[in-house]
């Protein structure tokens, strides 16, 4: 009798056991599953980040593009404006520093042809020399910061230097690209 007790008492352990092991297993599953659920809801709300973050950037990149358009636009018409005051500069320079120097010239040579004192050669030369400078003049100053930008110097530096405003060097430098 005492083995048939034994062995009824081994078999109600092991059902015990057995049913221990599948609550166990049970909560585990049940563990599980809320694991996935909060992984699931994980996934979902970093796809609405990432969604939410691709707009953003896509209105980012957007507003971006249209400064970046309006800056290029602004700049081609400060260029042509930049353009057109320069040409008006140079011709109005041409023209004044032209007919100037022609008129002073053709003083000279009257005069100096009715007291003798220049030959035909010299006066041709100064007439040569006025027809070469009808291009674009170029001052001494204009050339000297143009040697010292290619130098390395600043336009502060430039500009200390040969007693010239800052916004004309930059305008000289500008220009001169």
């Amino acid at each position: 009798m005492s083995i048939i007790f034994t062995g009824i008492v081994l078999i109600i352990v092991a059902l015990v056991s057995v049913l221990f092991d599948r609550k166990k297993s049970w909560d585990f599953d049940k563990r599980i599953d809320e694991k996935k659920q909060e992984l699931l809801e994980l996934i979902s709300d970093a796809e609405e980040m990432v969604n939410e973050l691709n707009r953003i950037s896509d209105y980012i990149v957007t507003q971006v593009n249209a400064k970046s358009d309006e800056l290029r636009q602004s700049l081609r018409e400060c260029e042509s404006k930049l353009k057109e005051i320069n040409s008006r500069v140079c011709f109005d320079a041409n023209n004044d520093v032209t007919t100037e120097k022609e008129t002073d010239i053709k003083s000279i040579i009257i005069e100096n042809k009715n007291s003798g004192d220049f030959s035909a050669e010299q006066t041709d030369n100064v007439l040569d020399d006025n027809n070469n400078e009808k291009g674009i003049p170029v001052k001494a100053k204009y050339r000297e910061v143009l040697q010292l930008a290619e130098k390395g110097l600043t336009d502060t530096e430039i500009a200390k230097r040969l007693n010239i405003g800052k916004g004309e060097i930059q305008l000289i430098l500008e220009l001169n690209r």
